[in-house]
């Protein structure tokens, strides 16, 4: 294996980082503070005092501390099992990760066979990771209350619909008849539903 030999007398690297609390701490500290700072910096909560741009130090000092405040009572042992926020990130991101690379593996495969994604189709895609996402996370933080789809648990079940969704979506971006301005989705949309209001 990787690491295994010539370091801490022949004992792996790995166990001893886990064992320092690497998996369990920091990389949960790590995961939280960027995305607490990625939301931090797309909002204009806190700006420079030319108020041109978010201000980062704060906002990563912000981070940093909401990020602290999550990871420190999990080590020392003060959550409930239930609502610890470590345990919880444990249970849904195994799932949420899946889900991720099967959409960028989508994004990127319509990039290479040279497809146009339509505006209308990425809100789409967007609104439905989002609903599954938030779906994943509350199967997560509330196992009880919804129903259990056990079978899609199961690793070849997932991988065979990912790969069943992106080849789907590739086939039909790849062989589909171009449209004309007045066809396609967009456009069934704008007769449907109406116009977007002009602002």
């Amino acid at each position: 294996m990787l690491f295994q030999f010539g370091a801490y007398g022949g004992s792996n690297v790995f166990q001893y980082l886990y064992d320092w609390g690497l998996i369990d701490a920091l990389l949960r500290l790590l995961l939280i503070f960027v995305l607490i700072f990625a939301v931090l910096q797309r909002v204009p909560l806190f700006q420079t005092a030319d108020k041109t741009k978010p201000d980062r130090r704060i906002n990563g000092v912000l981070a940093l501390i909401i990020a602290a405040m999550a990871v420190i009572p999990h080590i020392l042992g003060l959550y409930p099992e239930t609502s610890d926020p470590v345990y919880l990130i444990n249970a849904f991101l195994p799932h949420t990760a899946v889900i991720l690379v099967a959409i960028l593996c989508v994004i990127l495969l319509l990039g290479l066979a040279g497809g146009t994604i339509p505006n209308l189709l990425l809100w789409a895609v967007a609104l439905f990771a989002v609903g599954l996402l938030v779906f994943i996370i509350l199967m997560a933080v509330i196992p009880g209350y919804f129903p259990t789809f056990d079978f899609l648990r199961d690793p070849a079940i997932q991988a065979l619909l990912i790969i069943l969704t992106v080849l789907g979506l590739v086939g039909y971006f790849v062989l589909r008849e171009p449209s004309g301005p007045d066809e396609g989705l967009a456009n069934w949309l704008k007769v449907w539903v109406g116009s977007p209001p002009i602002r």
